[in-house]
C-alpha cells in the first residue's frame, strides 16, 4: 500500500523528496535531501534555522558568538516554517553573499541585524564593535577590494561605522 503523498506537501526540513516506485517488482524508493544549516534568524523572541537560499526549516534555541551567523530581527514580521526569511530573495541572496565576502577577507561577523524593513537596510557588527550599514537592495561595487583596502587607508580601530548604503559611495565616522 502507498503512502498518501499529501504527507510530503510541509516538509521544510528537506530541500527535495523523490519517490520511486516500481510496481513489477513491488519495490518504492525514497530518497530525500536535507537541508543544510547556514544561520539562524532570530524574530520575535523565537529562533529558526535557514539554509543557503533563506528557507526556514527549523525552530532552534538562540545563540552567541562567531561560529553560526545569527541575524536578529527588529521586524514584527511572522517567521515560519517552510517560508523565506525575507519577502525577497534577493535581499537574502545580497546578505549572505555580503557576509560570504566580510569573512573570505578574514572579517569575523559577530552578528547581522535587520532593521526597519520598510527602510530596506541592514548591518552587520564585527568582532571590533565596528559597523557596517548595507542597503537590502544591492552589494556594494568592488565590496571585496574595498573590505582588503579598508584597514590599509582608514585606522579601523578608531571608527563607530562605516555606512555603504549609497551606491558607488563610502561614507564613516
Amino acid at each position: 500500500k502507498l503512502a498518501n503523498l499529501g504527507e510530503f506537501d510541509f516538509t521544510p526540513g528537506f530541500s527535495n523528496i523523490n519517490i520511486d516506485s516500481d510496481i513489477l517488482s513491488k519495490k518504492i524508493n525514497i530518497s530525500v535531501e536535507k537541508r543544510d544549516l547556514f544561520g539562524i534568524w532570530c524574530s520575535l523572541g523565537k529562533c529558526f534555522g535557514f539554509d543557503k537560499d533563506g528557507v526556514v526549516f527549523s525552530e532552534v534555541p538562540d545563540v552567541d558568538g562567531f561560529l553560526i551567523l545569527k541575524v536578529k530581527d527588529e521586524n514584527t514580521r511572522v517567521i515560519s516554517l517552510g517560508g523565506l526569511v525575507l519577502p525577497k530573495k534577493e535581499w537574502i541572496a545580497n546578505i549572505l553573499d555580503t557576509v560570504k565576502i566580510l569573512s573570505e577577507n578574514d572579517t569575523a561577523v559577530s552578528g547581522v541585524r535587520i532593521r526597519n524593513i520598510s527602510l530596506e537596510e541592514w548591518d552587520i557588527e564585527i568582532s571590533s564593535g565596528l559597523k557596517f550599514y548595507f542597503s537590502l537592495n544591492f552589494i556594494p561595487e568592488n565590496l571585496d577590494d574595498i573590505v582588503k583596502k579598508l584597514d590599509k587607508k582608514l585606522s579601523l580601530e578608531k571608527l563607530s561605522y562605516i555606512d555603504f548604503r549609497v551606491p558607488s559611495r563610502i561614507y564613516y565616522r
